[in-house]
């Protein structure tokens, strides 16, 4: 009973604040006694409002804290006398558990909070709620902080109501002063208004993770799919190329051999003619031979009868004519080269490799072929980078190895839709071309930093030129044309002609025959444009007529595809006037003709673009 006493009376002199033995006791206004830190602490928090954390009673001021010496000297006494702490019990408060606000001197884990007394209680202490009939109509939940939260500021009261005009929970007294006529409901009303409206948040929510995570499964199958799609594209590429390579090997083994076959037959030419030869020197040498015998005889009969016979023998012997040139072997060679590259770029596989990117969803879009003076033009060249994956078909590359050249007929079908409709679009390919005064004709004067050329009727400065045309009024560019450029060529009078052209550098100039004309040989492409706004395009003697709208020719040459494109422009668009699909195997050059006096042609630089 003493033990027991003592347990009491240690639980009187608790501080309900931090609910240990009272440190430095003070004793307020009210009567009641707190650790002289924890009532600091709680009126700091609550600001200018200073009250009494059990009664409530609030202070005008803040009162002065003085020191209760009595209780500090009893404080010592209990603390002397007092028990050894016990160990925590299994219902001893842990840390981040919520304590009994009753137990003072051992911290025990609440079982539940009351919202009407803003306390929360141990199993021992929350029995009273279950006996007493007053306390059973308590609202009691789980263990909860911070329980001054339900408590109105304002007035100290309950907020037990929610005012829906404002969206905040008050007190009954804040709904008939500050709240008077305002839509207010109880809280529990409100709760029961929003617990639906959180369960249909929570169904969407629910919808939301769900087509998320369908969505996360699709992206997972497209990662597998795009995986075992590389895989096999790396698979099939690798045997088709691995294909390719041995085709190739075949093809120049094949090559090796027809050399080595032509060589063999030359020899044995050769060695027949050698052959011939020394039968021919014994013959001779024979003959001279009796010649010299002859010489010494006396007979003079014998000797008219045998010199007429040898004389008239040695006459009808022919010298087995050499040449100095080697056998052609290297055409050979070029030729299959030349089939082999064009096989190749039929199959696209002489594209610059592919760069890693983001694969597209939907098909690129890909245009109609326009159509070329020499066979049927490509589809629009499209990078392999354009492009994740570039199957090859092993078999169309044998077939495209094995097929001849592409035969260089003439077409005029119209050009495809939207290809290269401005002059924006070609900025990235423009060359900035000058004319070599060097291949320019005696009666053309170049001018405009090498620009402008100008047909005259006298002949100027250039006519000492052995390198420039003698008969024709043409002239070629300095500069050699490959991969993809373009160019702008303007003409100075309407009322003449003038010849746009692309030459193989080594275009023969001296001479009045069609190998020196542009367009009238293998070796040179042009556009002939007419003062009635059409024009004649011309390769190697043929013509094909095609029509034109005045206005700038724009040119565009893609070297390693073989297309060459015309275009007349106006304003900054582009309207397709022919496109030529070919082969170039040698360097190019630009080139213009000019047939009337006076008459001009200039290249623009890329400010016109």
């Amino acid at each position: 009973m003493a033990a027991k006493g003592l347990d009491i009376d240690r639980e009187a002199f608790c501080c309900s604040i931090c609910l240990d033995l009272l440190k430095d006791p003070v004793t307020i206004p009210c009567g009641h006694s707190y650790c002289m830190s924890c009532v600091n602490t709680h009126w700091d928090g609550e600001g200018k409002s200073y009250s009494c954390p059990q009664c409530r009673q609030n202070f005008t001021q803040r009162p002065v804290l003085v020191k209760n010496t009595m209780l500090s000297i009893l404080m010592e006494g209990l603390k002397k006398s007092g028990p050894p702490a016990a160990p925590v019990s299994p219902s001893s408060a842990a840390h981040g558990d919520v304590s009994c606000d009753l137990c003072c001197e051992k911290k025990v884990k609440a079982v539940k909070s009351c919202l009407q007394c803003l306390v929360s209680y141990c199993k021992e202490h929350l029995q009273p709620h279950y006996d007493v009939a007053a306390l059973k109509k308590h609202k009691l939940v789980e263990p909860k902080e911070n329980l001054q939260e339900n408590m109105c500021p304002r007035h100290d009261e309950v907020m037990k109501m929610f005012c829906r005009t404002d969206q905040q929970c008050i007190c009954y007294l804040c709904s008939v002063d500050q709240h008077k006529g305002h839509h207010t409901v109880t809280a529990a009303a409100e709760r029961a208004e929003k617990q639906r409206e959180l369960q249909a948040v929570q169904q969407n929510l629910l919808q939301r993770i769900h087509h998320k995570e369908t969505d996360e499964e699709r992206l997972q199958q497209q990662v597998k799919n795009s995986s075992r799609s590389a895989d096999a594209a790396v698979e099939h590429s690798d045997r088709s190329l691995k294909e390719l390579l041995r085709l190739l090997e075949k093809r120049m083994s094949e090559v090796k051999q027809q050399v080595r076959s032509q060589q063999k037959a030359e020899e044995h030419r050769i060695k027949e003619l050698q052959d011939k030869v020394q039968q021919e020197i014994t013959e001779l040498r024979r003959k001279l031979t009796e010649l010299d015998t002859l010489s010494h005889t006396e007979d003079h009969v014998h000797f008219l009868h045998k010199f007429a016979s040898l004389s008239k023998v040695s006459e009808t012997s022919d010298s087995v004519k050499s040449s100095q040139t080697p056998p052609p072997f290297q055409d050979t060679v070029t030729a299959a080269v030349s089939k082999l590259r064009s096989a190749l770029q039929e199959t696209r596989l002489m594209d610059p490799p592919a760069e890693v990117h983001k694969p597209k969803v939907n098909a690129p879009k890909t245009d109609a072929p326009p159509a070329g003076a020499q066979g049927t033009a490509p589809p629009q060249q499209t990078n392999l980078k354009d492009f994740p994956i570039l199957p090859c078909n092993s078999k169309t590359a044998v077939s495209s190895l094995q097929s001849p050249p592409p035969d260089n007929k003439m077409s005029s079908q119209p050009p495809i839709s939207g290809h290269f409709k401005s002059t924006k679009e070609l900025q990235e390919y423009v060359m900035d071309l000058t004319l070599d005064p060097q291949s320019v004709n005696e009666k053309m004067v170049l001018v405009d930093e090498n620009r402008t050329v100008v047909l005259v009727s006298l002949s100027r400065e250039y006519s000492h030129n052995s390198a420039g045309f003698t008969h024709f009024a043409q002239v070629v560019s300095k500069q050699s044309l490959t991969g993809r450029c373009s160019w702008m060529v303007e003409s100075g009078r309407e009322t003449s002609d003038i010849t746009i052209a692309v030459a193989y550098k080594s275009i023969r100039r001296d001479g009045s025959s069609n190998e020196c004309s542009f367009g009238k040989n293998a070796k040179s492409w042009a556009l002939k444009c007419f003062p009635n706004n059409h024009c004649e395009f011309w390769h190697n003697g043929t013509c094909l007529k095609v029509p034109k709208k005045p206005g700038k020719v724009v040119v565009f040459l893609d070297f390693s595809a073989g297309i060459l494109s015309f275009f007349h422009r106006t304003d900054r668009e582009l309207h397709h006037i022919h496109t030529v699909k070919t082969t170039f195997t040698k360097p190019l050059v630009a080139g213009f003709r000019l047939d009337e006096f006076d008459s001009y042609a200039r290249l623009c630089g890329p400010e016109f673009y």
